[in-house]
């Protein structure tokens, strides 16, 4: 099934080149695709980066995949800003 991100994010990051602080948006919108995408980047994040959330209002969707990514990756997002009811949120790195 082509634009799975499960066949394509993989061809993607083997070719990325970073240059300086990433910032990334997180638009999958269910829960697995969210976290399948966060844990494929994790190696390349660094302290300073920002990951930005689309439908992070969502309890079991975009917010359960970043709980989950948090946990198991022992990473410390601090949030930078959000909009009205934190339906769209940014977090940076912080460690």
């Amino acid at each position: 099934m082509k634009g799975l991100f499960q066949r394509t994010l993989y061809d993607f990051l083997n070719e990325y080149q970073r240059a300086d602080r990433m910032v990334i948006h997180v638009d999958c919108d269910v829960c697995t695709s969210t976290l399948f995408c966060l844990a494929a980047v994790d190696r390349l994040l660094k302290s300073g980066d920002v990951i930005i959330f689309d439908d992070f209002y969502s309890l079991d969707h975009e917010f359960d995949a970043f709980l989950d990514y948090r946990r198991s990756f022992y990473r410390v997002l601090r949030p930078v800003t959000a909009s009205k009811y934190c339906a769209q949120i940014a977090f940076e790195i912080a460690s």
